[in-house]
């Protein structure tokens, strides 16, 4: 009840009852109301803003099990440029078996977040993600490989995009573009495909592919 009056859930959002159930389920050491309650403190929802009591909470969710959290917990450690909290994180949630967790370490070792670049250890972990079924895995493995294998890159960035990834729409898109512009063979229905699914994702680099293919006569 608590959470649903704090995400508004078929009812009207109302934080000064959300605390008050949640509450109730913090005192039975509830993982999820340790975490919503966290959230609260976090953001300053009815309460005063407290980031460490915050933290408090969400290791308090960690310890009765939730271990999805530790993504969490170091994204919103990242955010505030602590990327050796964010990292510690990332490593006990891989350690559990949180397959998003496992994902950001691959991301951070191949751009070099908080460690040293190791794009033999970043596939590693992305390898991992994809077998895990991680369906964003997929698409970040596809950029990995795009400058150094390109059609292995495209298998992988295909999948992604059948499995609802429009980012993977965006690079496919761009990459039939050039493939057009470059006088390839190219299969003119797959491009529109990947212009309208950006497009009605709402990415506004849609308009401009769309405006491309016009231009380019691909329709």
């Amino acid at each position: 009840l608590g959470q649903s009056y704090l995400e508004g859930n078929n009812i009207e959002t109302n934080y000064k009852r959300a605390f008050f159930y949640l509450s109730k389920g913090v005192s039975k050491n509830d993982k999820n109301c340790l975490e919503s309650l966290g959230d609260m403190y976090y953001w300053g929802l009815y309460v005063k803003e407290d980031k460490e009591k915050a933290f408090s909470l969400y290791n308090q969710s960690v310890e009765e099990g939730n271990i999805s959290i530790y993504y969490k917990i170091g994204k919103l450690y990242e955010e505030g440029d602590n990327l050796e909290q964010a990292l510690f994180n990332y490593y006990k949630g891989h350690g559990n078996g949180d397959i998003k967790s496992t994902q950001r370490l691959g991301v951070m070792y191949l751009n070099g977040e908080g460690v040293s670049t190791d794009k033999k250890k970043a596939l590693e972990y992305i390898k991992m993600a994809v077998e895990a079924g991680e369906s964003h895995s997929l698409y970040i493995m596809g950029l990995a490989f795009l400058s150094e294998d390109r059609e292995r890159a495209k298998k992988y960035l295909i999948e992604a995009y059948r499995k609802g990834s429009y980012y993977a729409a965006v690079v496919l898109a761009s990459e039939g573009i050039k493939d057009y512009l470059r006088k390839k063979e190219i299969k003119e229905l797959d491009i529109l495909g990947y212009v309208n699914s950006v497009m009605e994702n709402g990415l506004p680099i849609g308009t401009y592919y769309y405006g491309l293919l016009n231009y380019y006569g691909i329709s």
